[in-house]
């Protein structure tokens, strides 16, 4: 078939002039005048061929779906089947719908495996005018194969007649198309825009699977009865190329009122044409009606697509939609594809902002847009603050005069601040976008405690809060695993000024529990954050301090859940230096299992104890996932399996009963990325995709929603390699390989704000690009970025030469560039540069070697990587066979 022009929109005007003076000639001479008026094989002549085919039908057709109008095309041809006629061993029961493309009926397999219904799609009868309608048939039955979505009528098989003509098995959907539905149920705005975002869901993950519908409108969307939209009929459907555009076009067979300017004008056919349509079938649901009126032919209509701007969505009757729902409409049926949303999924995006109330992308974002956000977010929040600072402000502007008052201005101000710490910061901690704000409250309340601090001397309570205040603006700096802005120095300064004044009330009273939890909580802060920095002696020392002082402090208060908490994390955090494959560590493994294990038996009892408790519940997530980590570790991947999927469960709860906690939503994400590369290993991709869109997902909402968190950002990278290494997996390297590269490319940006900061994210992505271009024969890539990986290594290890991860990673790149330079000799087949290829390749793969046999001599080779010494030695083998070859 053809390929479909490219290049630019037509100018309307001049579409119009070359139309109205093509219809006033014979339709015999209309071809000719418009192939000398404009380039046969561009846009312009397509366009006003399918103009003047639109102005041939007649107006009582006209609004008529693309499947009805083949289907006249076709009337008289044979293949339609009987009631009670079998294919395979399903039996027709009755007729449901004819279309271009065959027919389509009720039938039930009536066989002794199973009673089930269906729908059986049959071609129309093979015969030369169809050929191309059989082709676009068993096009679709391609297509549906590799569609499994809750949201897309799945086929259950399909299969060929004995006279040749193929059919289609699928989901029979008891419901109605989606206008009728909305029409006849009572629906809410809220209603509507969740049913809408289902349907977004299902065309989302088309667009993933490199196919876009073409055809979205209502009646091929059935939503049943239980309000489950399913998606239906991808007979002109297309599957797109590695750049997002169809592959072949498809011209006329589109039902017009839902089609894009590019659709009519015969343009490049992208993921933007459903965004369009997308956008009709919005505006349609919410206001009951189409955005273009007052046409009433395929010509006006098909101008007004091209032309003329959408109507508003509230009319005199019924006014009255937000404005950030007009803006949301109006940019999904923008006229050019490419100032459109760029995806499906950044529309739902959007949709779901608005219902919660945050700022949309559609819209400018000015300060006072995003305030009039937060504030409508929440009214009781600011209200309650507002009137306290002002009452507060008012009270300090009245006085100042006598001593007292001097006095009361320094309790004002240190309730200002402890507000600002406890209550507001609090307040909005754990919702998204917020990180810029809690950055603000935090700083303003430890300028205030900083002042009083040297104004009152030592003050114990004071002090304290002060202590509070530099954690609380540390962990907003670059705390890991946190909403935070990536300043990891920053925030380590913090923790240090903090950590002074705790060691030192700690050490005025021995025997408070409270004043020991703030000293221990503080060290698990420092460990954390210098564990990700490379410090990984430092940090085990920190861990340890906080182990040993909870210990302590548990034995002589055994019911203190607080104290018994506190305990666990120390475990966890010691655990996690000393061997947690998920970041950098000391390469011991079973010592981090015993650990772990301690914390989630000591979390376990705590929640039991007290069930209704999100805090304690959360940290019982936490440990399951730690555990998980430690069964990878030992390689037991079943046992990894049902630690995150304990984890993950409890986490999905919280969320339920909090959907805006940033937390709850993060470990979520985190334990579904997880599952992914556990269900991955297990060898199920099917498990492996799923779990990995849930992660895509809600990372991608994280980090739209909040810009400024720098953790966000990270996790979201970390995702998008994730999903790169499933669709390795799943024998789609281009795609892979394009998601490590955009992996590598967020990381840059997050590195150029902070150079001291190395995600461990961005050293995998390096890994799996130089094993990827490796494998495709782009051996330039693949030696760059293995090098990339061992300037990365050498960074951590000059930080800590003790950081057991970034050595077994060095002893991964080692052999990495070792199978590049053989490959090179490969190439070179014979002579003195094969030789010098073999000589290098052979000394990188010895480097591997000797750091694995030094890594297995100290404990550190764990069993993940307890091959890797057999492939060093077999690249050494083939080196030194390739070598004797050449002498």
């Amino acid at each position: 078939m053809k390929s479909q022009p490219d290049g630019p929109l037509p100018d309307p005007v001049r579409l119009e002039r070359l139309f109205h003076a093509a219809a006033n000639l014979p339709e015999s001479e209309q071809a000719d005048f418009l192939a000398r008026e404009c380039a046969p094989d561009g846009l312009e002549y397509q366009a006003v061929l399918g103009l003047l085919a639109a102005e041939r039908s007649s107006h009582s057709v006209w609004n008529a779906g693309a499947f009805e109008l083949e289907a006249r095309q076709t009337a008289g041809h044979s293949g339609q089947a009987r009631e009670g006629q079998f294919f395979g061993p399903y039996r027709i029961l009755r007729h449901i719908s004819t279309g271009g493309m065959g027919f389509v009926y009720e039938a039930v397999r009536a066989d002794d495996q199973y009673q089930k219904k269906v729908a059986i799609k049959i071609a129309q009868r093979g015969v030369d005018e169809n050929a191309a309608i059989i082709e676009r048939f068993r096009a679709e039955r391609q297509i549906l194969a590799r569609l499994e979505h809750p949201n897309i009528a799945p086929l259950l098989e399909g299969g060929t007649t004995s006279d040749g003509v193929p059919y289609l098995v699928m989901e029979y959907v008891d419901g109605v198309p989606l206008n009728q539905y909305a029409a006849q149920c009572v629906l809410t705005l809220r209603d509507k825009l969740k049913l809408f975002l289902s349907i977004c869901d299902a065309v989302q993950y088309a667009h993933r699977s490199l196919v876009v519908h073409r055809d979205l409108k209502p009646s091929n969307i059935l939503v049943t009865a239980g309000g489950v939209p399913k998606l239906l009929d991808f007979g002109i459907a297309k599957v797109l190329n590695a750049e997002g555009a169809a592959l072949t076009a498809t011209v006329g067979a589109m039902t017009l009122e839902y089609s894009s300017p590019e659709q009519v004008l015969g343009a490049p056919i992208t993921a933007s044409t459903d965004i369009y349509s997308l956008g009709v079938l919005l505006f349609e649901l919410l206001s009951g009606r189409r955005p273009y009126r007052n046409v009433t032919s395929a010509l006006e209509l098909t101008q007004a697509i091209c032309t003329t701007a959408p109507e508003p969505l509230g009319s005199r009757k019924a006014p009255g939609f937000d404005p950030d729902l007009e803006k949301i409409v109006q940019m999904a049926l923008r006229k050019e594809p490419d100032r459109r949303y760029p995806s499906v999924g950044q529309f739902a995006d959007d949709i779901r902002r608005y219902m919660a109330g945050y700022p949309i992308s559609a819209r400018t974002d000015t300060r006072g847009y995003r305030t009039s956000r937060f504030i409508a977010r929440n009214k009781s929040i600011v209200t309650v603050g507002t009137l306290g600072v002002l009452a507060l402000l008012a009270g300090i502007a009245t006085t100042g005069w006598e001593a007292r008052i001097a006095d009361r201005r320094f309790n004002g101000l240190r309730k200002l601040a402890n507000s600002y710490l406890f209550e507001f910061h609090d307040a909005i901690k754990d919702l998204p976008g917020s990180t810029p704000a809690r950055q603000l409250v935090a700083k303003r309340a430890l300028e205030y405690l900083d002042g009083l601090a040297k104004e009152s001397g030592r003050d114990k309570t004071l002090e304290l809060e002060l202590a509070t205040a530099y954690e609380k603006v540390g962990m907003v700096q670059g705390a890991p695993n946190y909403p935070s802005l990536g300043d990891r120095a920053g925030a380590l300064s913090s923790y240090r000024k903090a950590q002074a004044i705790r060691e030192r009330l700690s050490a005025g009273a021995p025997a408070d529990s409270r004043a020991a939890i703030g000293l221990a909580q503080n060290y698990v802060f420092t460990a954390l954050l210098i564990q990700h920095m490379g410090d990984l002696k430092g940090a085990a020392d920190a861990s340890r301090k906080a182990m040993r002082l909870m210990e302590q402090f548990s034995a002589a208060h055994p019911a203190d859940s607080e104290v018994r908490e506190m305990l666990a994390k120390a475990y966890d955090d010691l655990a996690n230096v000393l061997g947690n494959v998920d970041s950098p560590n000391l390469g011991d493994s079973r010592g981090a299992v015993d650990l772990y294990r301690k914390a989630l038996q000591i979390r376990t009892t705590l929640v039991t104890a007290d069930p209704s408790s999100r805090e304690k519940r959360y940290w019982l997530a936490t440990s399951y996932g730690f555990v998980a980590a430690a069964n990878q570790a030992l390689k037991d991947d079943p046992g990894c399996a049902e630690a995150f999927r304990q984890g993950a469960a409890i986490l999905e709860q919280l969320m339920r009963e909090d959907p805006l906690n940033v937390m709850y939503r993060r470990g979520v994400a985190v334990y579904s990325r997880s599952l992914s590369l556990t269900s991955l290993r297990m060898l199920n991709l099917e498990e492996a995709r799923k779990y990995g869109d849930r992660s895509a997902a809600l990372f991608a909402e994280l980090s739209k929603a909040d810009p400024d968190n720098a953790e966000a950002q990270e996790a979201s990278a970390d995702s998008i390699w994730s999903q790169g290494y499933v669709l390795e997996k799943s024998k789609e390297p281009l795609h892979a390989l394009a998601h490590y590269e955009s992996a590598v490319a967020v990381y840059g940006l997050l590195t150029a704000k902070h150079p001291e900061n190395l995600p461990a994210g961005l050293r995998t992505a390096h890994q799996l690009i130089a094993a990827l271009a490796t494998e495709m024969g782009d051996l330039g890539k693949g030696l760059k970025n293995a090098q990339n990986e061992l300037d990365i290594d050498s960074r951590l290890l000059r930080v800590d030469t003790n950081n057991a991860g970034a050595r077994r990673n060095q002893g991964v790149a080692y052999a990495q560039v070792g199978k590049v330079h053989e490959l090179l000799a490969a190439r070179e087949a014979a002579g003195p540069r094969a030789m010098a290829e073999y000589r290098e390749a052979r000394n990188w793969y010895q480097r591997s070697s000797d750091l694995w046999q030094d890594l297995k001599k100290n404990g550190t080779l764990i069993p993940s990587y307890a091959k890797k010494p057999d492939e060093a030695a077999a690249g050494l083998a083939r080196c030194d066979r390739g070598l004797a070859g050449h002498l």
